[in-house]
């Protein structure tokens, strides 16, 4: 389930970034914050918010709204240019 996956990737100690249009944009986060991260990301109904509470690092890729493999892409994309 996805809840057991937040927990098993908190066990592993690993940064989780929801992917959120209202978020800090990823441009301006710094590398060292990246490198050990899981990226969160919805789909058109949404992430499920009771889950979700207790995460507060959350990311912005720009204000466009994008579907969900573009936003892979994209962030694809700026860890290369990150060389990361």
């Amino acid at each position: 389930s996805f809840s057991a996956l937040l927990k098993e990737l908190e066990a592993e100690e690993k940064d989780i970034l929801i992917l959120d249009k209202s978020g800090d944009d990823i441009r301006d986060i710094k590398n060292n914050d990246i490198e050990n991260c899981v990226f969160i990301i919805g789909d058109h109904e949404g992430l499920p918010k009771k889950e979700l509470k207790r995460f507060k690092k959350r990311i912005s890729i720009g204000k466009p709204v994008y579907f969900a493999s573009q936003t892979f892409v994209i962030i694809h994309n700026e860890l290369d240019m990150r060389k990361i």
